[in-house]
């Protein structure tokens, strides 16, 4: 075995045996919130996640959206929960103002709905953008929430336990956490290659192991799913970009400087000789909600009043 083999087999401490660089990632979320960036992977879990939301029933209240797409992402979860107000976090120094997408289908929509051919869309809760410098610290609301929504933010922190117990504290008795993040078989054509040449890539975590950390944050009875896609490519430049836009790089043991031309060639390379087109890039999508319940002693506890407690004389 070779040392890089040895280096990788190392348990790691903590959370992941890559550890993520906070700061790192939060520039890059920062980058594309403040661009015109939009993930085609991160609206379909969106969606996804709004579809098995119909089974959710939580307490009143707000939802709070701490997520990795943009504002407009907020949009959409809030026309599912049209009833209440939805507070979006935003990993940027001021609130950025939501992107117009397609104003001519828009303005076609309105269109048709005015001459009746089609029916009117609920209207949406109201969203309202706050501003947070930090995973773990965030903006003060008017009250606890009842609903914590993230979309692929989890898996690119260091600390996930952390925000899992900041967000635990965010919620009322009976509000609910829905979550989503990457599994360990994402990515997982590319490790040959990052192993052949010593290059470390993000390792990920299997549902088990989430719900475990769901558990220990304090929350009660959670629900883990699990589900593959595999997207294919004719073209493998554009299956690095995607790669590249999906997850960056927010490794503390990343290089610091660019690599150089030659590592893309030899990327190239090794895909023409391992595969044939079409291209595939697996995605393992992990899904979960659990619940903030009012912890109840176990027939085995029983609680005494300290003005109770008598000292012998």
């Amino acid at each position: 075995m070779s040392a890089f083999e040895q280096e990788q087999a190392k348990p790691a401490s903590g959370m992941w045996k890559h550890p993520r660089d906070d700061k790192s990632t939060l520039l890059q979320l920062k980058r594309r919130q403040s661009a015109p960036w939009v993930s085609f992977l991160h609206e379909e879990v969106q969606t996804r996640m709004l579809e098995r939301s119909e089974v959710m029933r939580p307490a009143p209240g707000a939802v709070l959206d701490v997520s990795l797409g943009r504002h407009d992402a907020a949009q959409r979860l809030a026309q599912r929960f049209s009833d209440r107000p939805v507070y979006s976090v935003q990993w940027l120094d001021q609130p950025a103002k939501p992107a117009s997408r397609d104003p001519v289908g828009k303005m076609l929509r309105r269109l048709s709905s005015g001459l009746g051919l089609t029916k009117a869309a609920p209207r949406a809760a109201d969203v309202f953008a706050l501003v947070a410098k930090d995973f773990r610290q965030l903006p003060e609301l008017s009250g606890p929430c009842a609903m914590v929504w993230s979309n692929g933010l989890l898996h690119r922190s260091n600390n996930p336990a952390d925000l899992l117990s900041a967000w635990h504290a965010r919620l009322v008795t009976g509000g609910a956490l829905f979550f989503s993040c990457f599994g360990p078989d994402t990515g997982q054509e590319f490790r040959d290659f990052a192993a052949s040449e010593h290059l470390p890539i993000p390792d990920y975590a299997d549902m088990h192991d989430w719900g475990d950390l769901v558990l220990k944050a304090g929350f009660s009875d959670p629900v883990m799913e699990m589900e593959k896609i595999v997207l294919t490519y004719t073209d493998p430049l554009k299956l690095i970009q995607d790669w590249h836009q999906l997850e960056g790089n927010n490794l503390l043991a990343r290089s610091r400087g660019l690599r150089g031309r030659g590592l893309s060639e030899s990327f190239l390379t090794f895909l023409n000789e391992k595969f044939e087109p079409p291209y595939r890039l697996t995605v393992e999508l992990i899904y979960g909600h659990a619940w903030r319940v009012e912890k109840k002693n176990s027939p085995q506890e029983f609680t005494i009043p300290v003005e109770k407690i008598g000292r012998k004389p």
